[in-house]
């Protein structure tokens, strides 16, 4: 190989991965960004970890086939409310769908069983909230930002420990 072979190929090399990390910035680039906090005593924290709540745009009608999960949310969010944790982590798939009408039926039940006091809650996007088509998932993940205050890529720092 002659030297303008070589230099050639570090420039290509160069090139594909500035472009890998340029796309990846653009991608997730709220990986960055973090909150750091305490709740309860700063030493320990009760967390609870639920998921799969799959509710529908129609979650808050008892005539809905899907009505039963919406059931199922109120009484793990009250059981949690019992055991009193500091912390939820909503683990995924969240909505059967990622429609607004979901989202804010979610909202609606935490706020019911949480009036005033709510705890940090970490929202995870699953697979459930990404259903549609690959070329939208900016809009899904906005319009899980939108109606969760979360972004889908959330780094929060709680009592000295990480949640990614």
């Amino acid at each position: 190989m002659n030297v303008k072979s070589v230099i050639l190929f570090i420039l290509i090399c160069i090139a594909i991965y500035s472009s890998i990390a340029i796309i990846n910035y653009i991608v997730y680039e709220s990986h960055d960004e973090r909150e750091i906090f305490f709740i309860g005593d700063g030493t320990t924290m009760k967390v609870g970890i639920i998921s799969d709540f799959q509710l529908g745009t129609n979650a808050l009608n008892p005539e809905d086939w899907n009505y039963p999960y919406t059931l199922h949310l109120i009484q793990r969010l009250k059981v949690l409310k019992m055991q009193k944790v500091q912390m939820i982590i909503i683990a995924g798939d969240i909505t059967d769908d990622g429609a607004n009408e979901s989202y804010k039926a979610v909202n609606q039940i935490i706020n019911s069983v949480y009036p005033e006091y709510k705890p940090e809650l970490i929202y995870v996007m699953g697979n459930h909230d990404y259903w549609s088509a690959p070329y939208i998932n900016k809009v899904l993940q906005k319009r899980f930002e939108d109606n969760l205050g979360q972004k889908p890529f959330s780094h929060k720092i709680i009592n000295g420990y990480h949640f990614i």
